[in-house]
C-alpha cells in the first residue's frame, strides 16, 4: 500500500458511509487521515413527500452536517439519478478518474453481497476501478497510480458472511451516533442508529468477545486489523 495519507470512500447514498464504517472515518481522521466521501447518487429520492429536488436538497444537507461533525470532505456528487440505469456503464470510469485525481491509499464501497441493488453496483464498479487506476489504461483519465489502493468493503443492508478484517470503533460510538442522527430523514424511515450501533456491538462480541467492530471484505491477503 502506498504511504498516502488520503483516505476515499464511496457510497451509493447519503448516510451509507456512516452505517458502514463511521466509526473507522473517525478513527481514520484522529490518526491523521484525510477522509474523502463522493456520494454515487443525487439523493434525489428517499425522502417521502418530497419532490426530487427538495430530497436531493435535504440529503445533500444531512451528508454534510455529519461530515462537518465528523471532520472529513464530501466532494462533489458523482451526479448518478436515482434507480436510473442508463448510465450505469459510465461509473466504473467516473472512480477510475477520481482514485487517479485524489490518490488514496485506502478506498471503501459496499461489499458485493449487499441487497440493494445500487450498493451491488457500486463494489463491483470500485473493485474494477481500484486496479485499473493502477494500470496504463484509460490514460485519458489522467495519469496512473504507482500503488493500487487498498479497497476494503463495507456492510450496510446485508451482513458479510465471513468478515476478513476488523476495525474496534468502540471510541468512536457517540460520535458515530451522532452522525447518523443528522440524516434525520433516513433515521425516522429505519432505526439506523440502533441498528447500525447494535451490530457494531454484536460484531464486537463475536469477534474480540467486547466493545463496538466494524467488519470489511477486502481482496489479497486479509489483515487483523485496519490501523
Amino acid at each position: 500500500m502506498s504511504n498516502s495519507k488520503t483516505v476515499l470512500v464511496i457510497a451509493p447514498h447519503q448516510d451509507d458511509e456512516t452505517i458502514g464504517c463511521g466509526g473507522t472515518i473517525c478513527k481514520l481522521i484522529n490518526r491523521g487521515y484525510e477522509v474523502n466521501v463522493v456520494h454515487v447518487f443525487l439523493g434525489t429520492s428517499g425522502v417521502p413527500g418530497c419532490s426530487p429536488r427538495a430530497s436531493n436538497k435535504a440529503r445533500h444537507q444531512e451528508a454534510q452536517a455529519a461530515a462537518k461533525r465528523g471532520g472529513y470532505k464530501i466532494l462533489d456528487n458523482l451526479g448518478f439519478v436515482d434507480r436510473d440505469r442508463s448510465k450505469d456503464n459510465l461509473l466504473q470510469t467516473c472512480l477510475i478518474k477520481l482514485m487517479r485525481s485524489i490518490k488514496p491509499s485506502i478506498v471503501f464501497a459496499p461489499h458485493a453481497q449487499e441487497s440493494d441493488y445500487e450498493h451491488r453496483l457500486v463494489s463491483i464498479a470500485t473493485r474494477e476501478a481500484v486496479w485499473l487506476a493502477a494500470t496504463e489504461i484509460f490514460i485519458e483519465l489522467g495519469a496512473h497510480l504507482e500503488t493500487a489502493p487498498r479497497a476494503l468493503y463495507y456492510e450496510v443492508w446485508k451482513s458479510i458472511e465471513q468478515p476478513m478484517i476488523i476495525s474496534d470503533v468502540t471510541d468512536y460510538q457517540d460520535i458515530k451516533r451522532l452522525m447518523l442522527e443528522d440524516f434525520l430523514s433516513q433515521m425516522m424511515q429505519t432505526s439506523w442508529v440502533d441498528g447500525s450501533l447494535g451490530r457494531d456491538q454484536y460484531r464486537g462480541a463475536t469477534t474480540v468477545g467486547r466493545g463496538s467492530v466494524e467488519v470489511f471484505e477486502t481482496t489479497g491477503i486479509p489483515i487483523e486489523e485496519i490501523v
